[in-house]
């Protein structure tokens, strides 16, 4: 499995943070391409997402939470399998260091364009986050939210988080003592694909090129294969 982590700052407590990330009426003003959120029963849910317009019923289950620090969640739809890990840290200005990772893994044809579908993953990741700090702004100074265009690169960014060498590459950086791969590579976002999605640049005003150049981290591959 392959993971891919990003994290930002947000001008909130945990306390305030994680209901804006995690709930439906939130979730869907700052994940670029959610349409809706079905309940499918205690902790499982069925996202609708659209990509390339193209509109896919996801399987999504909680498998762990602790309010306001921690969730990760199950993603499945067909030959993806992935993981979402969402960990919230207080940070001494009484905001929140948000770090997002998700794991993926492909089988069938799709391991073929694994290179591309990670890449697309961490220009998708980048831009919800820009946008959910958006949102985390707007509700700190009770205006509304402007989560259309991209800031400048640097502003409000916090650091991609370091592992250590003998952090596992599951979430939380542990992995039942295994160590993590030594071909770690770091993706640099400034030259993402300049054919962004029309969901993603719908009404927003930028370009693609004027997004911020972001580093995204990936981890090698968990297990045997993804």
């Amino acid at each position: 499995m392959r993971w891919i982590e990003r994290s930002i700052h947000l001008p909130l407590p945990p306390g305030e943070a994680f209901p804006l990330a995690v709930e439906p009426g939130t979730a869907s003003d700052w994940l670029v391409q959610l349409q809706e959120v079905r309940p499918r029963g205690f902790l499982r849910f069925r996202p609708r997402v659209r990509h390339g317009g193209v509109s896919l019923d996801l399987e999504v289950e909680v498998v762990r939470v602790t309010v306001p620090e921690e969730l990760e969640a199950a993603v499945r739809w067909r030959e993806v399998d992935a993981r979402l890990h969402l960990l919230l840290v207080p940070t001494e200005d009484e905001g929140t260091l948000l770090t997002l990772r998700v794991g993926v893994a492909l089988s069938g044809v799709l391991r073929g364009a694994r290179p591309l579908i990670l890449a697309e993953i961490a220009r998708l990741l980048t831009w919800d986050l820009w946008r959910l700090r958006r949102l985390a702004l707007a509700a700190e100074t009770g205006a509304t939210a402007e989560t259309g265009d991209a800031p400048a690169a640097g502003h409000g960014e916090a650091p991609a988080h370091e592992e250590d060498a003998d952090a596992g590459s599951g979430p939380s950086g542990r992995d039942d003592g295994r160590s993590r791969r030594d071909d770690a590579v770091e993706l640099d976002l400034a030259d993402a694909d300049a054919d962004a999605d029309a969901d993603a640049d719908a009404g927003s005003g930028t370009a693609p090129g004027d997004r911020p150049a972001l580093d995204v981290r990936v981890d090698g591959d968990e297990g045997a294969s993804a």
